[in-house]
């Protein structure tokens, strides 16, 4: 089937950061240079500024519309970081510890940088092993369309490589989101991941960017995140998990209107289970880790905010793409931005961090933090600035950025950055100038956060803000110096660290996944809701939003130790529009993941992993979600143990 003229999740949407911006244009914030004085004058945070970065003005250098700053050691200092970012047009920094921009940079692609650049060690063609650094460019901002791609850069400024993207209404596709770097294959040699609008997810090649076997993907419908890289099978190789829009396509496509969270192994195939359907798009990058201490995985997203009437939630997936118990969560807004994954209780398991935006029914927007189980560390923090304004509420962060041995919560609000206690306390002055409050304020509106240690010595932590110099065309790099912090950093780049996987360190793989075999058989039908199909489970029609449950013991040739099912669902002269949706037996909650999409009055079919239930009771429930019957379907050809 060819691809949309026009994808309708693109044409429509706009980058986050873009409301916030048109909210503060001329937003004057030249107070933020004034004295700490009585009266509402903003404090400085504890340490003050950095030398040379209070800010740092890099004249004609534009601002930051998106996108985060990455720290990491290029090798141009011995013992000291860099921090790298995009601009509005089109410039991609390498500013230095000591607040001098790297010789060779800044380097000018072709268009706007909104992308988080990521770094990571490439092996060239020769042999040899560098440090690059890799940006996507390209924006849906007026101007910024009509191309797109990736670029690889050494660190003296030497462009190493570049891709340009797939075709994107008549031009190359913006690439938005954050590449990730890892060793896909296992070969020993690091890959670049990088997603674009032109629907796929693309695995390049390190030391010449082309395209690897097996790749691309076709997600079918643009792509706003960040892939997560992580090695669910324990196997050295590493599978690719990432969110997409979608929009509703007949068969053999089959997908609904919504979104999509992908898991594709090494070799550009599906994981079983995947992808998951949901009701909303997922912009936002999924974040890898064991929330809930059961030792596997699970994967973590928000959704985003194009389909009207679609639910506000936060997700949590384990690695055969069922829902994590206690999951999904219900926010106020919807989350557009990324979750942080950090210990935030110091038992040794992470909770989830999660911004939302302002589509709450009184349009404001909260913090929030979640144990592994689904329920609320604190109650939700309304984010707001020095002057008491609710105007954005970027992506969370999460570091000790005060000396005090326990994580701070870092959010990017209006012109500043928020700090929240680990309890939900908010430590920054939120307007009402409380005696002991603080603000890392800048002079224009902010879209970004960082915290790392660029000395790598541990004696102070550095947080640090990147964006425009009030309305002029210069953009200011400022870093804070607060106290001594606690380290590691838990999550303190875009996406956990600058390669930007995505991933929590030590997280364990999918272990109950590992050694599962396919076995075949001879096709056989299962289920059919028309009684034609002799031995097969009879009607009636399911009705409207009906869940009915199965039991498959000993139908088809099925043993009692499977764990899941190769299958082919269909639905037969359905009375609406809607998705089925099957899940294990002895699960409550039905999940919003489709495995089937339906128009009404056409049969449709589609290839599928089921998974079943975890009792050894070997049921299978199936839920018509429509508001009209249909008559249903299932053919089994073979099965997991």
């Amino acid at each position: 089937m060819g691809r949309p003229a026009a994808p309708p999740t693109a044409q429509r949407r706009l980058l986050p950061v873009l409301c916030v911006l048109i909210a503060l244009l001329g937003f004057d914030r030249a107070s933020a240079a004034a004295p700490c004085v009585p009266g509402g004058q903003p404090c400085p945070p504890p340490g003050g500024f950095r030398a040379g970065f209070g800010p740092l003005t890099l004249a004609g250098g534009g601002t930051s519309r998106g996108g985060h700053p990455v720290v990491a050691d290029l090798g141009l200092t011995p013992g000291h970081k860099s921090i790298v970012f995009g601009t509005s047009n089109g410039r991609l920094y390498v500013v230095k510890h000591d607040a001098t921009v790297a010789a060779g940079f800044p380097v000018t692609l072709p268009r706007e940088i909104v992308s988080s650049p990521a770094v990571g060690t490439l092996t060239k063609q020769d042999g040899t092993t560098v440090t690059a650094i890799v940006v996507g460019y390209g924006s849906n901002f007026p101007g910024q369309v009509d191309a797109g791609g990736i670029r690889a850069y050494l660190p003296n400024g030497t462009l190493l490589w570049e891709r340009t993207s797939g075709p994107y209404v008549g031009a190359t596709a913006p690439v938005v989101s954050a590449p990730a770097i890892g060793d896909v294959d296992g070969d020993g040699k690091n890959e670049v991941v990088w997603t674009s609008f032109d629907e796929f997810v693309h695995v390049s090649d390190g030391a010449t960017g082309a395209e690897k076997q097996g790749w691309p993907y076709r997600t079918y419908d643009t792509i706003w995140s960040s892939p997560a890289l992580a090695d669910l099978d324990g196997n050295g190789k590493l599978s690719v998990i990432v969110g997409s829009d979608q929009h509703f396509q007949a068969a053999p496509i089959a997908t609904p209107n919504g979104g999509g969270l992908h898991v594709i192994d090494s070799t550009g195939t599906p994981r079983p289970g995947f992808p998951v359907y949901i009701d909303q798009v997922i912009s936002g990058a999924p974040a890898v880790g064991d929330i809930n201490g059961d030792g596997v995985p699970e994967i973590v997203f928000g959704t985003g905010g194009f389909w009207a009437g679609a639910a506000h939630r936060v997700y949590a997936y384990r690695c055969d793409g069922t829902p994590v118990a206690g999951w999904p969560v219900t926010v106020q807004g919807q989350v557009v931005t990324s979750p942080a994954l950090a210990d935030l209780t110091a038992d040794g398991t992470p909770e989830v961090v999660v911004t939302d935006d302002a589509s709450s029914p009184d349009g404001l927007r909260r913090l929030y933090a979640f144990r592994g189980n689904g329920s609320s560390l604190f109650t939700p923090v309304v984010i707001r600035d020095f002057f008491g304004a609710n105007l954005s509420a970027g992506d969370p962060m999460v570091a000790d950025v005060l000396g005090d041995s326990a994580p701070e919560l870092l959010v990017p609000t209006n012109g500043e950055i928020c700090v929240v206690s680990s309890a939900g306390v908010q430590l920054t002055d939120n307007g009402s100038h409380a005696a002991g409050t603080f603000s890392f304020m800048v002079t224009s509106s902010l879209s970004n956060a960082t915290v790392a240690d660029l000395d790598s010595d541990g004696a102070a932590i550095e947080v640090i803000a990147v964006t425009g110099i009030g309305t002029s065309p210069d953009i200011g790099v400022w870093v804070w110096n607060p106290k001594a912090p606690t380290l590691p950093v838990p999550w303190g780049l875009f996406h956990q660290n600058a390669a930007r996987t995505g991933v929590v360190p030590g997280t364990p793989p999918c272990a109950a996944a590992v050694g599962l075999k396919f076995h075949t058989l001879p096709p056989c039908r299962l289920i059919d809701t028309r009684g034609v199909t002799p031995g097969a489970i009879g009607g009636p029609p399911l009705t409207a939003n009906e869940v009915r449950t199965y039991s498959l013991g000993g139908r088809c040739g099925i043993p009692s130790t499977a764990k899941a099912l190769a299958v082919n669902a269909a639905v037969v002269n359905p009375g609406a529009s809607g998705f089925i949706t099957i899940f294990p037996g002895n699960q409550s909650a039905t999940p919003v993941a489709s495995v089937l999409a339906f128009g009404p009055g056409v049969t449709r079919a589609c290839n599928s992993v089921v998974r079943l239930a975890t009792d050894a009771s070997v049921r299978i429930s199936v839920a018509n979600v429509a508001p009209a019957g249909t008559d249903f379907l299932l053919d089994v050809s073979g099965y997991f143990q």
